[in-house]
């Protein structure tokens, strides 16, 4: 894939050694070829002015499985169908009831955070580890104004594509990286919610495996759920808005040196962020090229 110049401001794991323990489990170690999920979503500020990003959880199905029940255990007790990390922080859709049970906004807003933390501690607890790629827009419109930009075919315009194969081409290195350290050969399935920029998603997955073949061998295909009957599409959710936080953060910092917060501790293996420097060795073709 090539050198990406990507910020790394929060790091939760980088050792290969951790990196198969994570994805496979010490029961599973030796197999191999093992087969791991990964599900994906994204997030973005309000008007998409100063962040995007793609994000996602990866897990075995032995990790997967008996979280899929617990998610809907949790829900079930705060009487919500699903998790939309949206609604969630701004008391609508499968929140909105709490709007009418309590007697204030902000006492509604403070309901739902509990519930966010309620299931953020079922994450942390499952073993699952979240991938966050976040592009920095206005960095983005600067160089995509640049006139060495225009035409240029190392250079992408559409940071919605770029995002997703990035964090698509993340996972596929894990992978290798596993492979390298253990001699083991393991895959990933992606999964992305059903919506009309899941056709979009696909499209990024297959311009990244027909642009890497070193990196196909571990991409095992792209489906797509219904998000709403599918909680690791609503964990993915929450990741991606985790991520976006993280990103926000690091930017209102000002200070490269700084590491964001991260609100899920131990369940975020690394977030990165794609900025100017990156985008311009990408433009001179210093990198292989994200088209």
């Amino acid at each position: 894939m090539g050198s990406t110049p990507l910020e790394v401001f929060w790091v939760g794991v980088a050792d290969v050694e951790e990196l198969a323990w994570i994805f496979l489990g010490d029961e599973e170690k030796g197999y191999l070829s093992m087969l791991g999920w990964a599900y994906l979503d994204d997030s973005a500020d309000a008007k998409q002015e100063r962040v995007f990003v793609a994000a996602d959880f990866l897990a075995p199905p032995r990790v997967w499985t008996p979280l899929r029940r617990e998610w809907k255990k949790h829900l079930k007790v705060h009487n919500i169908d699903y998790f939309r990390a949206t609604h969630c922080r701004s008391v609508r859709g499968q929140f909105h009831f709490l709007r009418e049970r309590l007697p204030s906004l902000e006492e509604a807003k403070t309901a739902a955070r509990e519930i966010r933390r309620d299931v953020e501690s079922l994450i942390q607890s499952s073993g699952i580890q979240g991938f966050g790629l976040g592009v920095n827009l206005e960095h983005f419109r600067e160089v995509a104004a640049m006139p060495e930009a225009h035409d240029n075919p190392n250079w992408n315009p559409d940071y919605y594509d770029v995002g997703f194969q990035m964090i698509i081409g993340r996972i596929a290195d894990i992978l290798v990286r596993i492979q390298a350290g253990t001699g083991e050969h393991h895959v990933a399935g992606f999964v992305c919610d059903e919506s009309p920029k899941s056709r979009k998603i696909e499209n990024s997955y297959h311009r990244f495996k027909k642009k890497h073949p070193d990196l196909a061998e571990h991409m095992r295909g792209i489906s797509h759920l219904d998000d709403k009957i599918n909680p690791p599409l609503q964990m993915a959710d929450l990741m991606a808005d985790v991520a976006r936080e993280m990103v926000t953060e690091w930017l209102d910092l000002g200070d490269p040196s700084k590491q964001a917060s991260c609100p899920l501790p131990g369940s975020v293996m690394e977030v990165k962020i794609w900025d100017r420097d990156g985008m311009i060795k990408q433009v001179k073709g210093e990198i292989s090229p994200i088209v």
